[in-house]
């Protein structure tokens, strides 16, 4: 059998309900592992505001130097690489990815990447498995070229969810957004 690792907390997924969670838990001195199953920052960041957001602004650009070039304030052309903005709005993904992971870890925080199962077993423990993603980049060595791991939590939060796991004699003191 795998060793279980004891936590304090528990927060699985690290988007902004998450990854504010866990660092204010960190913050007040709360021993804290954070899991995200893929990129830390949620889909704001990484699939949906933050890429149609830096498109709309590339938009916007060309819009305006053809206005200015109209009215006289400019005289030239433009042409924009596709390709390269694509790259560099990826580059700032990465960059704000690994702002997000130092930011929880400045708070003492423990961030690893991978899939979490959550179970409460026969003795009313909250275990948590994560099958670790070692593809990620930022997946912390300690934890690095393992299949999966198992902690022991004495709370854990799904912010996906938004709402504590408990057990039947500790409830939280936390709560995210929505029930």
């Amino acid at each position: 059998m795998e060793e279980i690792k004891k936590v304090k907390n528990i927060v699985i997924g690290a988007g902004p309900a998450g990854r504010l969670g866990s660092f204010e838990l960190g913050k007040l001195g709360e021993e804290t592992l954070l899991i995200e199953r893929k990129y830390i920052a949620g889909t704001c960041l990484n699939e949906g505001c933050m890429v149609v957001c830096a498109l709309t602004d590339i938009s916007r650009f060309i819009k305006i130097f053809k206005r200015y070039n109209e009215i006289g304030f400019i005289d030239g052309n433009i042409s924009i690489d596709y390709k390269s903005a694509c790259d560099n709005i990826k580059k700032t993904q990465i960059m704000l990815r690994r702002l997000n992971q130092e930011e929880n870890e400045s708070v003492n925080n423990n961030v690893i990447y991978g899939e979490a199962s959550v179970e409460i077993n026969e003795e009313d423990k909250i275990l948590v498995k994560v099958k670790l993603d070692n593809t990620n980049v930022l997946q912390r060595e300690n934890v690095k070229n393992k299949n999966c791991t198992i902690y022991e939590a004495e709370k854990s939060f799904d912010s996906y969810w938004c709402k504590a796991i408990y057990s039947k004699y500790r409830w939280s003191r936390i709560c995210f957004d929505k029930q």
